[in-house]
């Protein structure tokens, strides 16, 4: 988003350019491998259908990995169609607490 007062003045997220700049190569710069193998818990995340999903790439690094994909929202899901999203939330976290022992 541009300044409009400030055209030349970038604003990322509510926050100037020189906040998002660092923020940005922080999370690119970011390796998460390690993390996932530490963690050992199922995961199971709801994605839009705007980018494709590599599942096989995060069955790789998951202990265990499941998707549900939500069609018809872009980038940011969860206030595009929020009843849907916590739908899908909350049949997502159903099946793996079902999956747990002793409950």
């Amino acid at each position: 988003m541009v300044d409009a007062l400030n055209p030349h003045k970038v604003i990322l997220a509510g926050h100037s350019i020189e906040v998002a700049i660092p923020c940005l190569r922080a999370v690119l710069s970011y390796d998460a491998r390690p993390t996932l193998r530490a963690v050992r818990v199922p995961a199971h995340a709801v994605n839009a259908d705007l980018y494709p999903t590599d599942i096989e790439a995060n069955r790789r690094h998951f202990a265990s990995y499941d998707v549900t994909v939500m069609t018809g929202v872009g980038h940011y899901l969860m206030p595009e169609d929020a009843t849907r999203f916590s739908e899908l939330l909350g049949e997502a976290v159903s099946r793996l607490a079902a999956r747990q022992p002793g409950r």
